[in-house]
């Protein structure tokens, strides 16, 4: 086609297919011979809006598929480390759990698989930091594998029954990292005590309903208390892990977090799952040095700032100035 104004160069014949089919039409470009407008007309086109039909629609079938398939939990997720997994087959329940864990705006910056097996579609699908992942059978070892279970810092399983709560603990606890943290509700006390002996990172609530009772039978209010320390609306627990430099007697860890950022000291443990918890010790106690603790409280936000800007300049019982405590904190909360 001898056309010397579309035809001159590479360039200039892509830059005049594409205004012209695309319906553009600058007008800066155009065939001159009669030849060249034939075949513009009867040929060209309607040959690129058939194309462009074709890729236009193409593109809408993927933009739905793609729909689909996050609203079905069908998306293969790659990449995720120290996320949390939560496995429930309960839309309300995901729904409750996930806006609680969202209320902490404190929090790490973890992402959220929704895993389940229940017919049940994305219940936040506008939300990056969540994915939704829906399979067969949640014993599958593909299961673990396309959750990324071994890499998850904390698994929150949420069933509708014992059996489902502590068969998955137990599964998972086989898969997960060493590191990583199981947490669950089982009514039966007995299986939760069994679950708790198996030596494994599994945290078992349970309901402690006659407990409650009493409590707020003798003080009057309480349930408001409880109520209040496990949700993220005021005043909510904490923990963090530290290891001191210098020997640190709870008295001042006590003062100092109060005057510092306004946070009540509640206890220490010194093992993850906090067996070993002290619960308000007395001032004397003295947190050696070069032990890790667990550290819980009550504040109103997660502490941001380390631990060990509070004893900048502390002496140890030597009376020798120590430097400040080594190793950052990391949270033990979801």
């Amino acid at each position: 086609m001898e056309e010397p104004t579309i035809t001159p160069d590479a360039v200039t014949f892509i830059y005049w297919s594409i205004v012209t089919a695309s319906s553009l039409g600058f007008g800066d470009i155009s065939p001159v011979t009669d030849a060249g407008r034939l075949f513009l007309v009867l040929y060209y086109i309607p040959s690129f809006f058939l194309l462009f039909g074709l890729l236009l629609g193409k593109l809408g079938e993927l933009v739905y598929k793609y729909r689909n398939d996050l609203m079905d939990g069908k998306l293969k997720m790659s990449n995720l480390s120290n996320h949390i997994t939560l496995v429930t087959n309960n839309e309300k329940s995901a729904r409750h759990l996930i806006k609680l864990i969202m209320s902490d705006e404190n929090r790490p910056d973890r992402q959220i698989v929704l895993l389940t097996d229940a017919e049940f579609q994305h219940p936040f699908p506008d939300e990056d930091h969540i994915r939704f992942l829906k399979v067969d059978g949640l014993y599958d070892q593909s299961t673990t594998d396309k959750a990324y279970i071994s890499a998850a810092s904390r698994i929150v399983i949420d069933m509708e029954d014992d059996n489902a709560n502590f068969a998955l603990s137990v599964h998972f606890a086989t898969k997960a990292d060493s590191k990583g943290v199981i947490t669950t509700f089982l009514q039966d006390e007995s299986r939760a005590e069994t679950l708790r002996n198996l030596g494994q990172n599994i945290e078992v609530i349970t309901t402690f309903k006659h407990e409650q009772m009493v409590r707020a039978m003798q003080d009057t209010g309480t349930s408001s208390v409880f109520y209040h320390l496990l949700t993220n609306e005021m005043q909510t627990m904490h923990t963090q892990e530290v290891v001191f430099e210098c020997n640190v007697p709870v008295k001042q860890l006590r003062e100092k977090m109060q005057d510092s950022h306004n946070a009540i000291f509640m206890g220490f443990a010194t093992d993850l799952m906090s067996t070993s918890l002290v619960v308000n010790p007395d001032n004397e106690t003295i947190l050696m040095a070069g032990q890790t603790y667990y550290v819980h409280y009550v504040a109103l936000k997660r502490l941001k700032t380390s631990l060990r800007d509070l004893f900048d300049g502390a002496h140890d019982r030597g009376g020798n100035t120590s430097p400040a405590i080594n190793a950052g904190i990391r949270n033990a909360q979801i």
